[in-house]
């Protein structure tokens, strides 16, 4: 008889291709200058054309420092142009907004914020609008992160080897429940409250597998587009279930035909980013 085991991996995640959604610079075309100075409007091409989105999402807290640096760089550029103050700070957020790497999900509602700050009368209405702006912009990109992480946690299962998955929202985390033939299964929790973290666990694991099934699905997470920042840092658990998820599968009637040799092991990642590359494995085992 084999004793319990478990364990817990954690590490940071710097992001990669988004794998839904599309970027900021998509609502370039279809915004409308109208009232803008030459030198403005001058302005705003340079800017278009220097704008080089490199395909990724990161997480919100990662945009907010990247947004500062872009704003201090515009500012700097636009000294050249002559603006007066309002058009200076109208460009300089139209700079911030398709530079900085946003992931949109409604690109409708962002194209609204920002016609508005375009058209704006005052230096005050564009101040207050920019807030409001950054507000919509955050929805939108941790929605497109929550989305992709979910594809990337579905893939990767199935990669691993469960096939039956089932996807919950419950408290504002994501869980993604993958089972495989023999009803074991493979937990994941996205959880975006503050850092962006995903945890998983297995449940029901009785031949000493528990911690190689981990590794694989790390592996496959990584193929998904989901990098690691730093050495991953793996613990024990003792074998027992510490998400609420894993929890609630396991109280429904879902255990090992040993249970006093049942495994549990737990990942856990902060600060994820995930891929443009979306595979097509999950739908395909939806249709089985």
């Amino acid at each position: 008889m084999s004793s319990l085991t478990s364990s817990r991996v954690s590490g940071v995640v710097t992001g990669t291709a988004i794998s839904v959604g599309v970027a900021a610079t998509g609502i370039l075309a279809k915004l409308a200058f109208a009232g803008f100075s030459a030198a403005a409007n001058a302005a705003v091409k340079t800017i278009a054309a220097s704008s080089n989105h490199q395909g990724k999402v990161l997480a919100n807290s990662e945009l907010r420092l990247k947004q500062s640096a872009i704003a201090s760089q515009t500012q700097v550029q636009l000294s050249q142009y002559g603006l007066t103050g309002i058009e200076a700070l109208k460009v300089e957020t139209f700079a911030t907004v398709v530079n900085t790497g946003y992931a949109i999900a409604d690109q409708q509602q962002v194209m609204q914020n920002v016609q508005q700050i375009i058209t704006a009368s005052t230096v005050q209405q564009v101040n207050s609008l920019r807030q409001q702006c950054t507000q919509v912009l955050e929805a939108n990109n941790k929605q497109v992160l929550v989305q992709s992480l979910t594809i990337a946690c579905q893939n990767a299962s199935l990669k691993t080897g469960f096939s039956q998955i089932t996807t919950q929202n419950r408290q504002g985390k994501i869980r993604v429940i993958a089972k495989n033939y023999t009803g074991q299964a493979l937990v994941s929790e996205i959880d975006v409250a503050n850092q962006v973290q995903i945890s998983t666990e297995t449940v029901g694991i009785t031949d000493g597998s528990c911690n190689a099934i981990i590794a694989q699905f790390e592996k496959a997470l990584e193929e998904e587009g989901v990098i690691r920042q730093g050495t991953p840092d793996r613990k024990f658990t003792g074998g027992i279930c510490k998400l609420s998820a894993s929890q609630e599968f396991a109280r429904n009637g879902v255990a090992p035909k040993q249970a006093d040799s049942d495994k549990t092991a737990k990942s856990t990642k902060a600060n994820a980013e995930v891929p443009r590359r979306q595979t097509q494995s999950v739908e395909k085992a939806r249709q089985h």
